[in-house]
C-alpha cells in the first residue's frame, strides 16, 4: 500500500460528523484526533469509530474504509468491510443474502465493479 493511502477515517466528538486524515495519538493518553486533510485542523474522535482506508474505491470513486457497508448493485448484496484479525486479511461480511458469509475483499473487489459505499457500521440508528 502507498503511503498516501494510509488514512482513516472516525467520528469527531464534538458534533459526530466524519473526519478524514491522519491519525494521532500521544502514547500518555488515550484520547484519539484525526488531522484533516483539506483544512488541517486536528479534531478530537471517538476512538470506537476509528476506520482504515482499504486503499479502493467504489465504482463513484467514493473511499472504501473498514466498517463501510457497501452494497454490490449486480446482486442486491449487503455487505460490511471488516478486518479478520485470525487471517490478517480484510474480509466481505455479508448482511442480507447468504448472511454470515465471508470472503476475502481483495477478490470480492477484483470480481465485482459495480459496488457503492451506502452507509457504515456506525451510522446505523440504534
Amino acid at each position: 500500500m502507498k503511503i498516501g493511502n494510509i488514512k482513516f477515517k472516525a467520528k469527531k466528538t464534538l458534533d459526530g460528523k466524519w473526519i478524514k486524515g491522519d491519525l494521532v495519538h500521544h502514547k500518555d493518553s488515550d484520547n484519539v484526533w484525526i488531522t484533516d486533510y483539506e483544512n488541517q485542523l486536528t479534531s478530537p474522535v471517538n476512538p470506537s469509530t476509528v476506520c482504515q482506508f482499504t486503499g479502493e474505491n467504489d465504482m463513484n470513486g467514493n473511499e472504501i474504509y473498514i466498517g463501510d457497508i457497501i452494497s454490490n448493485l449486480e446482486t442486491g448484496s449487503i455487505i460490511e468491510v471488516t478486518w479478520n484479525e485470525r487471517l490478517k486479511r480484510l474480509d466481505c461480511k455479508f448482511l442480507n443474502a447468504d448472511k454470515g458469509l465471508e470472503v476475502p475483499f481483495g477478490i470480492f473487489v477484483s470480481r465485482c465493479k459495480r459496488i457503492v459505499v451506502v452507509g457504515n457500521k456506525f451510522d446505523k440508528e440504534k
